[in-house]
Parts: C-alpha cells; structure tokens; sequence
C-alpha cells in the first residue's frame, strides 16, 4: 500500500552555482524518505517548472547538475 508521501530533508534549498560551473558534476544531492515498504517505499526525483532546461537530476541517486553553460547565458542576456 502507498499511504506515505516522500519527506525530503530539506523543504527548501536554495544553492548558489557559479557561471562556470562544470556541466554534469553532481552540485547537490536531494534525499527524502518514504516510510511505505517495498516498492512503494521507493523515492524516484524530477525536476518539475523548465528547471529541466538548464538542469538535470538522477533519478534514483537524487544528484542534482547543471546542464547547460550558465557563461553562455549570462553573455547570452548581456548581450541579447
């Protein structure tokens, strides 16, 4: 039976990245638990809101990484 939300850690974090942030190394690792069993107690994550865009989550592991250049961006709205 899955009566048993996921509890996350954290209800909020807010991370810094740095422009130029290696694209595809783990900045951040999400953890929740699911007090349910077997199966159901399984914690799949995804990202949800366009963050898909510019970041990409494992789902098992929870480890959170940068996809794109955030340089690139930066020039991009400077100089767009």
């Amino acid at each position: 039976m899955n009566d048993n939300k996921p509890v996350f850690t954290s209800s909020q974090t807010i991370l810094p990245v740095s422009e130029n942030q290696p694209i595809g190394v783990v900045i951040y690792t999400v953890q929740a638990t699911d007090l349910d069993s077997d199966s159901n107690g399984r914690v799949r994550y995804q990202l949800t809101r366009n963050t898909d865009q510019m970041f990409q989550i494992d789902p098992v592991s929870g480890g959170l990484s940068v996809k794109v250049s955030f340089l690139v961006i930066v020039l991009g709205w400077v100089v767009g």
